[in-house]
């Protein structure tokens, strides 16, 4: 499997996140193998960062040439 992870692009929080901003990118497999994607976002200094489900580490399978809308807050 070979990903391909596009531009931060903002976008609105969603109710109850209690984030301040939120970002979303495109996670895309474009290999021919399926396979289990994972995720790590780093916070800048002095900030915290998640994924929606509060974790700094986020995984999932995507399907070759799948594309997956990821969001971190």
């Amino acid at each position: 499997m070979t990903l391909a992870v596009g531009a931060s692009q903002p976008t609105e929080c969603p109710p109850g996140s209690g984030a301040p901003a939120c970002f979303e990118f495109d996670v895309t497999n474009t290999g021919g193998r399926d396979g289990l994607a994972s995720c790590i976002v780093t916070p800048a200094a002095q900030t915290t960062a998640s994924f929606l489900n509060g974790s700094t580490v986020l995984e999932f399978p995507l399907t070759g040439g799948e594309v997956q809308q990821v969001y971190a807050k």
